[in-house]
């Protein structure tokens, strides 16, 4: 059965109404059943056109409901690329393709208990290595029948990482001069693509402008997301130009798929906060306040590490990826707050004060 075909046993869920049946995800081996407590077992996936797997899940309110998440779930350059999320309402005999095809690696997904209608799976809903966070927001913590699981990234962030962060007394992130510097060396001592992620639409046009007017900055392929500027001809340029620098804003903060080549170095200006004057923010931030919560630790702070690491993985999509991140924002240095960002991203930085130290 499944041990047969691949040492590498992805996932594994028991039926909750007959502990005699079980379904084994298989790296690179697809899916197994077994009636009988695995004395015999059935291949259930022989016929369709993936063959790795990364997670597998059981709707508690329905046993022959079952969700799959194809693509192998662990590190090296063997694991088997998915076809995105496969449901079975028959117990695994036949399988209905649910889309996201171009994920290739699904390592979680999550029934909801009550309503198999909702199904949570995500790379970014951990704060301080919890679920906490994510689970109040969601009104999930007085609910017993939450399940919650967690696997090991399949990518190796300290090998394939370089984490520069910016820890001076100066504060660059306001400062449009420093900034250009800064990104003219960084562009000219690696000369690779790269691209920049800003909080604001002024200063990212402001530093565009400042690089321009360098010594030769209009010879750089600088793609800066301004006014007017579209997102696909943006990512266009990346494609066409092996040392693109890229100048984007919110929509190049996730979503955003430039595996390899097409970005091996990412700057990050200022951490990603939420405008306080938005009336939703605002509006929920005063409630916590009003009920005894500080809203700026308990609300503002954990959005904001979830954006960053959403940031952050703009670099690393494959396990043969390697990059350079570079984090200019002194304020995860020097606030009290900075190691609740710093521990969202998985690797260790190497701190700076001088740009020319990087290298």
């Amino acid at each position: 059965g499944p041990a047969f075909m691949s040492g590498r046993i992805a996932d594994i869920v028991i039926d909750p109404s007959n502990e005699n049946i079980w379904y084994v995800a298989v790296g690179s081996g697809g899916v197994w059943k077994t009636e009988n407590a695995g004395t015999t077992w059935t291949p259930l996936t022989d016929n369709m056109p993936f063959y790795s797997t990364g997670c597998i899940s059981i709707d508690p309110q329905n046993p022959s409901s079952i969700w799959l998440g194809t693509g192998e779930n662990v590190g090296g350059r063997h694991v088997g690329i998915g076809h995105g999320v496969y449901h079975s309402t028959d117990g695994g005999s036949s399988w209905k393709d649910k889309g996201l095809k171009k994920s290739e690696h699904i390592s979680k997904i999550i029934v909801h208990p009550k309503n198999s209608n909702v199904i949570l799976t995500s790379a970014t809903i951990k704060v301080e290595e919890s679920f906490g966070y994510f689970l109040q927001r969601n009104g999930l913590t007085e609910n017993d029948n939450i399940i919650t699981r967690d696997y090991v990234s399949p990518f190796s962030y300290q090998d394939q990482v370089k984490y520069f962060q910016y820890g001076g007394s100066k504060d660059l992130t306001n400062d449009m001069d420093e900034l250009s510097d800064l990104i003219y060396h960084v562009h000219k001592t690696f000369n690779k693509r790269t691209m920049v992620l800003f909080t604001s639409v002024k200063m990212l046009e402001n530093v565009s402008k400042k690089i321009k007017e360098r010594l030769g900055g209009k010879k750089i392929p600088l793609f800066a997301q301004s006014r007017g500027a579209s997102k696909p001809s943006i990512i266009k340029g990346m494609h066409s130009n092996e040392n693109a620098l890229l100048f984007g804003t919110n929509s190049f903060w996730e979503g955003v798929d430039l595996p390899g080549e097409l970005l091996e170095v990412l700057i990050v200006v200022k951490l990603p906060f939420d405008v306080p004057s938005d009336p939703l923010i605002k509006s929920y931030s005063n409630y916590l306040d009003v009920n005894g919560i500080n809203s700026f630790m308990n609300y503002t702070i954990p959005e904001c590490a979830i954006r960053f690491r959403q940031g952050f993985g703009r670099l690393i999509r494959t396990t043969f990826d390697s990059g350079i991140f570079i984090s200019l924002d002194n304020r995860i240095v020097t606030k009290r707050y900075g190691d609740v960002i710093l521990n969202s991203i998985p690797a260790d930085p190497q701190t700076f004060n001088d740009y020319h130290s990087i290298q």
